[in-house]
């Protein structure tokens, strides 16, 4: 009873769903991609920008004010635009002195 009232009529369990929606489009889009060029990358692209607008709606912050889901939206992407970058310089860099 109670995991159908969060799942099904809670806004944090529609976003659950809605994103497991979304993993799945990625998964299909990547699933034995050689590159990501063209209309394949445009899709990914878009995929993972709408699961960053889905994470925001289904937030904690979106149910307190009304702009709460587009400050927390916002929030994760500068997250993660800051992090990619960072992940793919350690991952590159040869030596610990630089």
């Amino acid at each position: 009873m109670t995991f159908n009232s969060v799942m099904f009529s809670f806004q944090e369990g529609m976003a659950y769903w809605v994103t497991l929606g979304i993993c799945l489009g990625l998964f299909i889009a990547l699933y034995g991609a050689r590159s990501l060029s063209g209309v394949r990358g445009g899709l990914v692209t878009f995929l993972l920008a709408l699961l960053v607008l889905v994470q925001g709606w289904g937030s904690h912050v979106a149910s307190f004010a009304s702009w709460g889901s587009l400050a927390q939206s916002l929030h994760l992407a500068a997250i993660y635009i800051w992090v990619g970058p960072v992940l793919i310089i350690s991952w590159f860099t040869k030596s610990q002195g630089g």
